[in-house]
Formats: structure tokens, sequence, C-alpha cells
């Protein structure tokens, strides 16, 4: 694999794998910009400006966006999170120049017809009552906030509807234009292409971005510390649904690979402690995981699992046991090494799809500043050691700050036992 590196219009950076045994080819575009960047009445802005930007453009409306790429058998989308925005498609190798200029498009060119804004305003609401519908999104959103309380990421991403009913056109413009900035973008390509012909095709493209300068507020996470806490959610809901939060490690920190060693052992795989314990062994639930998210400044370690609500104290009871006991006594050697080699396996397959390999060099490049290859990926999971995992262990569960959230019918009982 070839990487490909270079400054493009306005001083966009390009980062790129080239591929030259597959036919795919995936390019995303990559903002640094999502809820953490939102102001006082602008939640939800940076999502519900990811949808607009595919109503219409100057040269296509909503219908021709979606025609166009069926034509050539593409896959366009696009995405929004706390850290970042990206838009993103994936081809066949002889359409990536119909690609590009469709993607660039929507990116550049998107004119936010007021029709289209009236009429996707419920669209994101309709998304907001689904998600409030939805009990382990309700319970991940609810945990998160808890957890990351005084901070930016405690934001919701989807906003709230107050915000969604009153934004205006201008109001997109003015907010894409403060934040879609050069110094703002990376873009990312991987798989069958030619360094050359995509960045020729991406700076005439980005030559005609318009912009605002803007000071980018970063928060100072040296300062905070999560305080732990409980919160309960009624709903009524055959399932009770659990999720706990510890803390975790930050993106621009290493040691976030030695974490998702000790996630993938105690909760990320069918032979994890979690898995055997609560699924396996009692029964008690179908599905119970763990997984860790990092973010520029901070990381969370978050653990889930859905049970009956005559078992819910019981499952919680025995995932905090099962967190006593890895506190204590850490993983053995045979848990480490196989969890290693599951994630190994599991990244290199994933690693054979396009997508993932742009989505991993655009995202690091955003981050981070620098491109992370699959190989430099490999290669910092098998230098992870004993001493690595006890230290990620002694990070996750030492300061023994735990955020505990049930959602539910029986709220009382849940606080009952375990306090609020």
């Amino acid at each position: 694999m070839d990487v490909i590196l270079r400054e493009l219009a306005g001083g966009i950076r390009f980062a790129g794998i080239r591929n030259s045994l597959t036919r795919a080819v995936s390019i995303g575009i990559f903002v640094r910009n999502g809820s953490v960047d939102e102001a006082e009445g602008e939640s939800g802005l940076s999502h519900f400006l990811e949808h607009m930007n595919f109503k219409g453009t100057e040269r296509r409306n909503a219908r021709k966006i979606s025609v166009d790429m069926d034509d050539i058998g593409a896959q366009i989308n696009a995405y929004t999170s706390k850290e970042i925005t990206c838009f993103y498609v994936s081809v066949i190798d002889s359409h990536l120049k119909e690609a590009v200029d469709c993607l660039t498009d929507i990116f550049i060119r998107s004119v936010y017809p007021e029709d289209e804004l009236e009429r996707e305003k419920n669209v994101v609401i309709e998304e907001l009552a689904m998600a409030e519908d939805t009990p382990d999104d309700v319970a991940n959103e609810t945990v998160t906030s808890l957890y990351f309380k005084g901070t930016p990421l405690e934001k919701r991403i989807l906003g709230d509807r107050e915000t969604i009913r009153n934004v205006s056109r201008e109001d997109l413009l003015a907010f894409r234009n403060s934040h879609y900035r050069p110094d703002n973008i990376v873009i990312s390509a991987a798989g069958n292409f030619d360094g050359d012909t995509i960045t020729d095709l991406l700076n005439e493209a980005f030559a005609k971005l318009r912009h605002d300068s803007c000071l980018r507020t970063v928060f100072d996470y040296s300062g905070w510390t999560p305080t732990g806490g409980i919160e309960t959610v009624k709903k009524e809901i055959e399932q009770a649904h659990i999720e706990i939060a510890l803390p975790g490690i930050p993106f621009l920190n290493d040691m976030k690979y030695a974490v998702a060693v000790v996630s993938n052992a105690f909760g990320g795989c069918m032979s994890s402690r979690l898995f055997q314990k609560v699924r396996e062994e009692m029964g008690l639930a179908y599905s119970v995981y763990s997984f860790a998210s990092s973010y520029s400044g901070a990381g969370i370690f978050q653990i889930y699992a859905n049970t009956s609500g005559e078992n819910s104290i019981r499952v919680t009871e025995v995932i905090l046991s099962e967190i006593e006991r890895l506190k204590n006594g850490g993983l053995e050697e045979d848990e480490i090494r196989r969890s290693i080699e599951q994630m190994k396996g599991e990244f290199i397959l994933s690693s054979e799809s396009s997508y993932a390999v742009m989505s991993l060099m655009g995202r690091n490049m955003l981050l981070k500043g620098i491109p992370v290859t699959p190989d430099m990926v490999l290669e910092k999971i098998d230098c992870i050691g004993a001493k690595d995992v006890e230290g990620a262990v002694a990070g996750i569960f030492g300061p023994g700050t735990v955020d505990l959230v049930y959602v539910g019918s029986d709220t009382a009982r849940f606080e009952e036992k375990f306090g609020k």
C-alpha cells in the first residue's frame, strides 16, 4: 500500500492509501466539527447541517444527488459525532471522477432550499423521537452526559427540538461558513486511485470553498475529573437497560490500545468475562458487553446490559463484582493473548474494506495531525505487554469513579438498592 500526503487548495490536508489490488475507492471529507463545537442556541446544528447538505446544490436537487450516485453504483452518506462531521462516498474505481464531483458538490455548493429546510426539520425531530423511544440509546446518551458533565462532551449530537424548529437558512449558512474552513478539513482516500488525478479533482473543487475566519474554542480537560453518580429514566418497557461508565483514555494517548485489550477480554467478545458469566453461566441477559470510546481530550469506558426488570439488580451486582475482580486481580496471561489475537483478526478483516482504511486515515489526520495506516495499528497492538494491560486496568478501574444508569419501569427499586 502506498501512502500519499498532499496539501490541497487553501491548506486542506489530504491523506490517501493506494491499493491497486482492489477495484474499490472510498473518499471522505472530515470536518473537525461536532456537538462539542456548538455554542448556546446551536444544539444539534452540526447534525442538522449534515442532513441539509443532501437537500440540493447549485447543480443538483435532492433527488438528482441520489439518482447520480445510484447510476454509478456508489454509496454516499455522512455522519456526525461529538467531534467530527464526515461526508463520504465508496465507488468502483472507474467511476471515481463522478463520485468526487457529487461528494464535493454537496459539501461546497449546497444551497439549503427553504422548502427542504422545513421538511427536514420534521425528519430530524422524528429521528430525535426514535432515539428517545430506543431504550439502549437512552441509556447510552444518559450515561455519557452524566459522565462528561461540565464538559462539551456531555452535549447531545441530535440536539433539541426547539433549536431544530427555530433554525433558519441564514443560521445554517453562518454555521457552515464558520466551521467548514480549510484548517478544519482533512480529506482521506483509500483504494485503487491515482494520487495526481484525485488531488487535481479535489483542488479544482475546493478552490471554490466559501468560508469565514473563526477561532476554534478548545476545552481544557486537564482540570476536569468525573465525579460518579447514578441516574434513572422511567420507561414502561418489558426489559431494563443498564449502563455503567468508568474513566477511559484520550484519543491522543496510545494507551488506548491497551484499554481496547482490556475491554475485549472483559466484555468485547464471546470468550470475555462478562459474556461468559452473565449470559453463558447465569443466563441473566441476552446482550452484555463493554466498549471504550476515545475523544481528543478525554475517554470513557462503558459497560451495557439489558435484562428483565426482576433481574436488573442481580445483573448490576454481578457486573460490579466482576469489575472488582478485574481491578484487584487483573487479567490472566492467556486472556491477554486471546484478546490481542481476536483484536488483530477483527482489525485485519475490517481493513479489507476501503471505507475502514479511509476512516482510519481521516480521523487520525484530523485529530492527531499524522497519517496512521493499518500496519501501524497492528504494530501498536503487537507491542502491548502485560505491564501495559496492568496500567490500563489501573487507569480504568483504579480511580473508583463509576456512573450508573438504569432505564426501565422499576426505577424506585433500583434507586433504593444503589442510591441516587
